[in-house]
């Protein structure tokens, strides 16, 4: 339920999203780029900081990755990866989420699969 109480509190808060605003587990956050994203604007109105490569946590050889796809594209979605051993054709977790606050949980359930993986 943690999840969906810190989606509810980013969405309304007004603010930009850190890493200290999704459950990363005992990951280690090597590149974060949502800080430029307003969860309280519409995404569509952001387009021009959605791109590729948003966020990377390592778990170990283990990597969870955030991107938009297509970049830049104001109908485009987020997509979020886990990848053990440089292995994105074959991700152990991969899901796609067209809001903030399916990514928040997005992240917290592909956190947990990083970390049952590391």
């Amino acid at each position: 339920m943690c999840c969906l109480w810190n989606a509810a509190v980013l969405i309304g808060s007004g603010t930009n999203m850190n890493a200290d605003d999704f459950q990363l587990g005992n990951g280690r956050v090597t590149y974060w780029d949502l800080e430029r994203i307003d969860p309280g604007r519409p995404l569509g109105a952001q387009c021009g900081d959605l791109k590729e490569d948003l966020v990377q946590v390592l778990y170990g050889d283990v990597t969870l990755d955030v991107g938009w796809y297509p970049s830049f594209a104001a109908d485009g979605r987020f997509k979020v990866v886990v990848v053990k051993d440089c292995d994105w054709q074959r991700p152990v977790f991969a899901r796609h989420c067209t809001s903030i606050k399916e990514l928040v949980v997005a992240v917290a359930e592909a956190a947990r699969v990083a970390s049952s993986h590391a």
